[in-house]
């Protein structure tokens, strides 16, 4: 175990790559899917359990339920989501078939 100070320059050098892939990733997403990373993890995570409801999504993902809301707001204004009525909520769900072919281009 790496304590101290060692522990704490260690812990900064990973979050910071973590943030710096994450941004690579999002602006890579973007230019070749129109999504954001966020919207792809969302995406993702309703194309094996479409079951979900945003509350589901949110604690699967580990963000707020506003975020999740927020951003699926945005994916059905450009038409990759649909909403159906669950017993938890709205659910959105998108076609397997429609998400993968965002990834052929």
């Amino acid at each position: 175990m790496i304590n101290g100070e060692k522990g704490r320059n260690v812990a900064h050098v990973i979050m910071r790559t973590v943030f710096v892939l994450d941004k690579v990733a999002d602006s890579i997403l973007r230019k070749k899917t129109k999504l954001t990373l966020s919207q792809l993890k969302i995406m993702m995570s309703l194309s094996d359990n479409a079951h979900y409801c945003q509350r589901e999504v949110a604690g699967f993902l580990g963000v707020t339920e506003a975020a999740v809301s927020r951003q699926m707001d945005v994916m059905r204004k450009k038409g990759l989501l649909s909403k159906k009525k669950a017993t938890c909520g709205h659910i959105s769900i998108l076609g397997k078939k429609e998400f993968m072919n965002l990834f052929y281009y």
